[in-house]
């Protein structure tokens, strides 16, 4: 889909008001590691905002996404009746939400390299690029089953309603990604979230041979508890081949196009053999009782920190209770003195 919008040349002249230098916008699938990613293009020095998205809980260090860009895509996502679970995508935007854009950029834009990250944007990629005609994409992709996991981890309402839905907004997002990498090449870099955690230099270098963005190598280090990976291999993917093969083949297109590849992809790839036959109804209960594990764990670990909390309280109050009882004999000892001092006299 595309929006209500019945332009399809729509330009933002605004953009040409002020220098604008080297756009770099990083796109992918929401809880696949493009935090980690604009964290590292930041430091690298990459300009991606100064109204930044904060931590929370799975994602403690912070989203490094642009309030201004987030903001604005999820005000156009409603008056459109979607959220970030879309499963449409936008190339024109009604003429009254182009102020907002307006602002935004204005607000960010520098003479220097500089761009934004959030997962959202990937719905409006035709629409970026008519807003910057020379823009770079950079587009960040992770396993299927990783995602879905991390989201049912995270214990979204919409998930618990409908688990399935995780594996097509999956789909969607990085169809998008493929699409847009395919049609704009020269234009676009995909990596594996994994090769960039295993060493950002050769992602760094890429980007500055490619898109002349003159970056330098960040010197932190990835913390491997920010991304939970299968390294059990569990029978995921082999569910995922076999009752979604062309979600499948689509994670096999990403594999075998990504300019950054994840170690071992090459074996991985190509031996795969994917089957034509699906089974949705099995899938469904599968996805259901996937996310019903990780919604029991998640309920688990609630319960331990309050009861942690509880404690905590408890100690606290045994500690003011002795504090009391010590007060009390302390008082005691006093009269008694005092009673010993007046007997004596």
């Amino acid at each position: 889909m595309t929006s209500s919008a019945e332009k399809s040349d729509q330009k933002l002249e605004f953009v040409s008001d002020q220098k604008v230098g080297p756009v770099l916008i990083i796109g992918g699938m929401h809880r696949s590691g493009t935090s980690f990613v604009a964290s590292m293009l930041k430091e690298a020095g990459l300009h991606v905002g100064e109204r930044l998205s904060p931590g929370e809980e799975g994602n403690t260090k912070g989203f490094f996404e642009n309030t201004d860009f987030v903001h604005l895509h999820a005000r156009i996502l409603k008056h459109f009746g979607f959220n970030a679970w879309s499963l449409e995508s936008f190339q024109t935007l009604p003429d009254e939400q182009l102020k907002q854009v307006h602002e935004a950029v204005k607000a960010n834009a520098q003479p220097g390299p500089w761009g934004w990250k959030d997962p959202r944007t990937t719905l409006f990629l035709e629409f970026w690029l008519k807003v910057f005609p020379d823009a770079k994409f950079l587009f960040v992709y992770r396993a299927p089953w990783e995602v879905v996991d991390s989201l049912f981890r995270r214990g979204d309402q919409t998930f618990q309603d409908d688990p399935v839905l995780a594996l097509k907004v999956w789909d969607h997002y990085n169809r998008l990604s493929l699409d847009f990498y395919n049609a704009h090449p020269e234009r676009c870099l995909l990596a594996h979230v994994d090769a960039v955690t295993d060493d950002p230099a050769p992602l760094v270098s890429a980007l500055n041979e490619r898109f002349g963005l003159s970056l330098k190598v960040p010197h932190s280090t990835f913390d491997e508890s920010m991304l939970v990976r299968d390294k059990k291999k569990s029978g995921r993917p082999a569910l995922i081949r076999a009752c979604f093969p062309e979600t499948y083949k689509l994670w096999l297109a990403l594999e075998e196009q990504a300019d950054l590849k994840r170690k071992g992809v090459q074996q991985d790839a190509v031996s795969v053999t994917v089957p034509t036959e699906t089974s949705p109804e099995f899938a469904e209960q599968v996805f259901s009782d996937w996310m019903e594990m990780r919604k029991a764990q998640l309920e688990v670990k609630r319960m331990n920190k309050t009861l942690e909390a509880v404690r905590k309280d408890l100690e606290q109050s045994n500690e003011h209770i002795n504090w009391i009882e010590q007060s009390r004999v302390w008082k005691i000892r006093g009269k008694l003195n005092a009673i010993r001092e007046l007997l004596s006299k």
